[in-house]
């Protein structure tokens, strides 16, 4: 619980030190930026027992100020051929935090953006095993046991820091690297994750991440004058 405490002071902090330093004080909303992360559909060519997707999105609310978020499904797959049981694992997850821009604009590069920020990402996945074989020294081996679907839920941080470049005009390509910690994940004694979405590999308790993403930004912006 501390750590979900100072991740939410630190955005708060984040806020309030932009809106300090923005002598206008206006909030200018802009346009609403969606992609995909393409290294999904790459990465099964270097660990093809994992397959999935990813959507990114976010929208200015400050002069340097983002809202981001991201959301995810990915799956896991493990055969006999390579391993004593088969093993399979679905999920999703879902990230939200905010990025700040710390690329000062200029009539060339007035639309990228160069940022770091923070996430604060939940997942949830559900796995199972079957076709456990068990050598015993009395019993020789045992073969067919299963395990039932097991559910589990995960949360945890990212730290972010990455770079989005208007390559033609609302058209972006950019790349995300972040570190996440993990906070809590609901486990049980019976058979950890492989992998959590979202995460990484499931036994550790610390990760890091690589998106690089193609964009597309619907051209639109809002500036709210605060009453003085």
């Amino acid at each position: 619980m501390k750590q979900i405490f100072y991740f939410i002071i630190s955005c708060i902090l984040l806020l309030c030190t932009e809106k300090a330093y923005n002598q206008e004080g206006d909030w200018k909303v802009g346009g609403l930026r969606i992609g995909a992360d393409l290294s999904k559909f790459v990465l099964p060519l270097f660990f093809p027992e994992t397959k999935g997707y990813e959507f990114l999105a976010d929208i200015q609310i400050l002069d340097k100020i983002f809202i981001a978020g991201e959301y995810g499904r990915s799956r896991t797959e493990l055969g006999t051929d390579s391993y004593n049981f088969s093993y399979e694992l679905k999920g999703s997850y879902f990230k939200l935090g905010l990025n700040k821009n710390i690329l000062k604009p200029d009539e060339i590069t007035r639309n990228d953006i160069v940022f770091f920020g923070a996430r604060y990402s939940f997942s949830a996945l559900r796995h199972k095993a079957a076709d456990i074989s068990i050598t015993d020294e009395h019993w020789e081996e045992v073969s067919g046991i299963e395990t039932e679907e097991i559910s589990l839920k995960c949360h945890f941080i990212d730290l972010t820091a990455g770079v989005k470049t208007e390559l033609f005009k609302n058209i972006y390509m950019g790349w995300t690297i972040r570190g996440m910690i993990r906070l809590y994940l609901k486990s049980n004694n019976i058979m950890d994750p492989y992998f959590i979405p979202g995460f990484g590999k499931g036994g550790k308790k610390a990760s890091v991440g690589f998106n690089y993403s193609v964009y597309y930004r619907i051209p639109y912006k809002i500036t709210a004058k605060e009453e003085r």
